[in-house]
């Protein structure tokens, strides 16, 4: 509104902005690229250069989790045989199921499990939940994925069961899913497999669920 005459010493003045109405993409630094916001003030003043300071601001979008499709359970079942060429040993069935798709920070997930082992191997089940980063730039892409957080279950011996009746694997600190930005893509998902104790191997299966 016009200039503004300060006298030597310290003033302050306080500021509002109104974000966007729209909905923002949630702040993210990953990898290979990011997504960043900030705030920006600037000191005009006549005949000489401005100045002018910068501050980073947190942007969190909102994911309802309570909407029908994040509210949908997921059950998997899968069975495979353990061993390598004509050398196998049995198969280990299992069936996995969670109550719903959707889940936030802080939250823990009840794992609904039975593992079948008729092989001749100790197996060792698992879960664990997995961060997917998917970048998109000039036609191609590239992407990482790392565990952020896993359960493990009891030694299952050759021909017994075991059931997970709500095994619960808790939710750490992690950025919300980002699923509408066109050049970076985060996603989670929960793997529920068994690992061969006796030689390390890994017979896996996986059912996925949106944090």
């Amino acid at each position: 509104e016009g200039p503004l005459l300060l006298q030597p010493g310290k003033h302050e003045f306080p500021f509002s902005f109104q974000l966007p109405s729209e909905p923002l993409v949630t702040s993210f630094t990953g990898k290979y690229g990011s997504i960043q916001y900030c705030v920006r003030a600037v000191l005009d003043r006549p005949k000489v250069p401005e100045q002018s300071v910068k501050r980073d601001i947190q942007v969190v979008s909102h994911i309802n989790v309570n909407t029908p499709a994040l509210l949908t359970p997921v059950l998997k079942t899968q069975e495979k045989m353990v061993g390598c060429w004509f050398f196998t040993s049995g198969p280990v069935s299992l069936s996995a199921k969670i109550e719903r798709k959707g889940y936030c920070n802080g939250e823990a997930i009840p794992i609904y499990a039975e593992i079948e082992n008729c092989s001749s191997r100790l197996v060792v089940p698992k879960a664990a939940i997995f961060q997917t980063q998917t970048y998109l730039a000039s036609g191609k892409t590239k992407t990482v994925r790392h565990m952020v957080a896993s359960v493990r279950g009891n030694h299952i011996a050759s021909g017994s069961t075991d059931t997970w009746n709500g095994k619960m694997l808790k939710i750490p600190p992690v950025p919300p899913s980002i699923l509408d930005c066109c050049i970076i893509r985060v996603d989670y998902s929960l793997a529920v497999s068994e690992l061969l104790s006796s030689q390390g191997g890994r017979e896996g299966r996986e059912t996925q669920n949106h944090v």
